[in-house]
């Protein structure tokens, strides 16, 4: 299949980070030429037969506006990296396109896009909604024998267990707990991207925790599931 080997290259790049578990399936169904509304259109970089980099893109009138977004990029290599966004530059300008559009996923490479002439009209922000808080967190467990014991309570959600270890989590079935936090899905998700503070939501409010005694343990809760590196770009979305 033609999106195999560009997944397992993308997959390879940003393995560890935060993603959607995209199939070959649906990657095919989003990016190759072909399979979606809009033709999208693929160029890559190869050394010895291998897949070095790739980009994804579609040229299209929004408007009066003629667009070029970058659904997806990937590249093992600064400089393949830099050849791919030349390359569309290049068909933009044979095609009189008015501006190019890029979610940009990758900070490796984050200097590079400036130095071509980029710059940003606004900070990306990951718009998400929590639906199952309990299998979240089950993804980001670990098996652990130690470690004191929380129940972490959301709004409008089955409280969830959870030990907190030395330098990982693990969700448990049962267990009598050390400490208790309650909070809202919206504030959960904003410490889990790291887009707020454990303080500064307590003093707020919008965090309760009981028995203030394991305070620590409630920061370092916080800190193990935080979200450093994410990827996610335009193509996954559409």
């Amino acid at each position: 299949m033609a999106g195999n080997k560009f997944l397992q290259l993308r997959n390879e790049i940003h393995e560890g980070k935060f993603r959607f578990d995209v199939t070959q399936d649906l990657w095919k169904r989003h990016y190759m030429p072909g399979e979606t509304a809009k033709p999208n259109r693929v160029l890559t970089i190869t050394e010895n037969g291998k897949l070095m980099g790739y980009v994804v893109y579609s040229i299209a009138y929004l408007g009066r506006t003629e667009v070029c977004r970058i659904l997806d990029i990937c590249a093992k290599e600064e400089k393949d990296f830099r050849e791919l966004v030349s390359q569309v530059i290049g068909d933009c300008l044979k095609e009189n396109v008015d501006f190019i559009y890029l979610r940009q996923c990758n900070e490796i490479y984050e200097g590079l896009l400036d130095e071509m002439g980029f710059f940003p009209l606004e900070q990306s922000v990951i718009m998400v909604v929590l639906l199952d808080p309990h299998e979240l967190l089950l993804s980001l467990s670990e098996e652990i024998d130690s470690g004191k014991i929380l129940r972490l309570t959301l709004e409008g959600f089955q409280p969830i267990t959870i030990r907190v270890g030395k330098g990982a989590i693990r969700v448990l079935d049962t267990g009598h707990p050390d400490l208790a936090i309650t909070t809202d899905s919206r504030t959960f998700l904003k410490l889990l991207f790291g887009r707020t503070r454990f303080w500064k939501e307590l003093l707020r409010r919008k965090v309760a925790i009981c028995n203030l005694l394991h305070l620590r343990t409630a920061i370092h809760f916080f800190s193990l599931i935080r979200v450093e590196k994410w990827y996610i770009p335009q193509g996954d979305w559409l």
